[in-house]
């Protein structure tokens, strides 16, 4: 039910238009602005078309729209873009805005402007907010010169032009800012499972990847959230050690916490990168998790902001500016903290202007500095093969008396398993899945892995099948459990 309520408010957000504008609000940077609409194919994931599947099929390739807003050299004949583009950029998501033929295109433009009169502007308003300019050029010259890369990533089931305001303005002061969709394996399909967010998390990673290789000249990524958006990009940032700031607007890594925890290759001490969130509520308990990351948490009233006051859409509710100004502020003083590549900034040297700037403004600012960083996976693996295994076990055994969720099982078991594959470490393997089991003492993968090294290693069979029965009892449907076994009784 969670799930339909989420998407619910999608499909709703556009409509909630009494007294939107496009007024230029924002305190704009120093730099024109560039606008490219493109789409990346990813061939590694098959993608089901929205139309009839009977009809089309699957198509052999993931289409990921991209927009993208950069710092740009304008001609003397350079004009503005108008809303409208954006308009149909918003209506099809597997489409890049070159791809529009004119008919079409007025055609989701009137079908807009129906919804805007529907929802309560007079006609001529609706035009209005229609043809008005953007602050953008499309497809100007990009600078050479290098800037800091910030992908957006939106809410669950967002377009990409759900927050043009901030993309433009950051753009406008020296980032390039690449949006991207938000949608599941199929374009009408997304659920609140690991498998969607997953997938929205390799869609950011795929933008990354390709912006990388295009022609803009890129010295730091950062990565930006809303609502399921957040979470795809804190997932992203945990295992990409180039992703230098993440910041989160009223993400949902608190309420689905527990689906980031179980998410593959999400651990607490791999996130060691700066982290901004902003939301209406409170912590649920992952915000203090976060222990190896500089930290930031800005809460404003509850009273007084809604869940999609955060981003802008194409259009914004203009009793929302004030707030609005205010995000799109803290966001640009994080970033510019954080992704400027001459500051080496400290979560104390953040701390008093934000306090200074924005304390009248919210209700609550917390900051708290990145303990030291906990040794990678493939560091406490060298450390034992160099023969201080004693020391790593009482190094874990610190940590999680410290903090309990911190190196969760699946993070110890890699750890043993990478010894274990080895084949030259046996006793350290062993004493790694043992102390798995001091922890999580119903960890049938654990004691499979036990299992392994007295079949295949120590060639005890009697041993090897007293761990596989233990797993076996805990998890009957393990199969490598079953057929180990099996291996052995023949």
């Amino acid at each position: 039910m969670r799930c339909l309520i989420i998407i619910f408010i999608f499909l709703s957000f556009p409509l909630f238009i009494m007294g939107q504008t496009y007024i230029d609000f924002l305190n704009k940077g120093n730099y024109d602005i560039g606008y490219r609409s493109v789409i990346y194919k990813d061939y590694t994931r098959p993608y089901h078309h929205a139309m009839a599947q009977v009809e089309l099929g699957v198509f052999n390739f993931r289409p990921v729209q991209v927009n993208i807003w950069y710092p740009a050299r304008l001609g003397k004949d350079a004009s503005k873009m108008k809303v409208s583009e954006y308009i149909a950029v918003r209506s099809d998501f597997e489409k890049k805005l070159s791809s529009w033929i004119s008919e079409e295109k007025q055609q989701v433009i009137n079908t807009y402007k129906e919804n805007l009169i529907a929802g309560g502007l007079v006609k001529e308003k609706a035009e209005e907010i229609i043809n008005a300019s953007t602050n953008c050029t499309l497809d100007a010259k990009a600078l050479e010169d290098a800037f800091p890369l910030i992908i957006f990533s939106p809410s669950m089931l967002g377009h990409s032009v759900s927050n043009t305001k901030l993309c433009e303005f950051l753009a406008s002061h020296g980032y390039i800012v690449a949006a991207t969709t938000s949608h599941g394996i199929s374009r009408t399909q997304m659920t609140t499972d690991i498998t969607d967010l997953e997938t929205q998390a390799k869609d950011i990673e795929l933008v990354i990847n390709r912006l990388l290789e295009s022609d803009f000249n890129i010295n730091k990524i950062g990565l930006l959230g809303h609502s399921w958006g957040g979470m795809a990009a804190i997932l992203v940032a945990s295992r990409n050690i180039n992703v230098s700031a993440v910041a989160s607007l009223d993400g949902s890594e608190e309420v689905w916490q527990d689906l980031l925890f179980n998410a593959p290759h999400f651990e607490v001490t791999n996130f060691q990168t700066p982290y901004l969130r902003l939301s209406r509520q409170e912590s649920f308990g992952f915000f203090p998790t976060l222990e190896y990351a500089d930290k930031v948490f800005i809460k404003f009233p509850e009273d007084d902001i809604q869940h999609f006051d955060f981003v802008s859409g194409i259009t914004l509710d203009a009793s929302k500016e004030r707030f609005y100004n205010v995000v799109c502020n803290i966001v640009l003083d994080f970033f510019d903290a954080y992704l400027n590549p001459a500051s080496k900034p400290t979560i104390q040297s953040i701390t008093s202007p934000l306090l200074q700037k924005y304390n009248k403004q919210t209700s609550k600012i917390e900051t708290s500095a990145a303990i030291k960083d906990f040794p990678t996976e493939s560091e406490l693996v060298n450390l034992i093969i160099s023969g201080k295994i004693d020391n790593v076990i009482q190094l874990i055994q610190t940590e999680k008396s410290r903090n309990s969720n911190l190196l969760t099982e699946r993070y110890l078991i890699r750890i043993g398993e990478l010894l274990l594959w080895s084949g030259k470490n046996p006793k350290e393997s062993e004493a790694i899945f043992k102390l798995v089991l001091q922890y999580y003492p119903q960890s049938a993968l654990a004691y499979e892995m036990l299992g392994h090294i007295y079949s295949w290693l120590y060639q005890n069979n009697e041993k090897a099948l007293e761990y596989y029965r233990i797993g076996n009892k805990i998890d009957p449907n393990n199969m490598h459990i079953i057929e180990n076994m099996n291996s052995i009784k023949k």
